[in-house]
């Protein structure tokens, strides 16, 4: 018998054969829970530690997401600093219509 899912890290790391077989939900709604708690518990986590790319969205420039960890994490607060027309504007449009892009909200400020 697995341990009980005692932590949003166990739920997060365990096996959904695994998970399936403690908790009494069908597959698809228990993947569908476990990428939910994923999303909001995300921002807490260590950027090192951050596997799903579901949770990531890439700015597009290669060099930037390689110093984000794959790019700007979801529920996360970035600014962005630089001179004038140093591309500021543009990297983060670009990025705003990649989170469009696969359903997420994106607050300018």
């Amino acid at each position: 018998i697995a341990p009980p899912v005692l932590s949003v890290e166990a739920l997060l790391e365990r096996d959904l054969e695994a998970l399936e077989a403690q908790i009494d939900l069908p597959r698809g709604a228990l993947a569908a829970f476990r990428k939910a708690v994923a999303h909001h518990y995300a921002p807490l986590r260590n950027a090192s530690t951050l596997q799903d790319e579901e949770v990531l969205t890439p700015t597009g420039c290669a060099a930037i997401d390689a110093l984000l960890g794959g790019g700007f994490r979801g529920g996360d607060v970035a600014e962005v600093v630089g001179p004038t027309c140093s591309g500021k504007t543009q990297l983060l449009l670009a990025t705003a219509c990649r989170a469009s892009e696969r359903g997420r909200n994106v607050a300018w400020v």
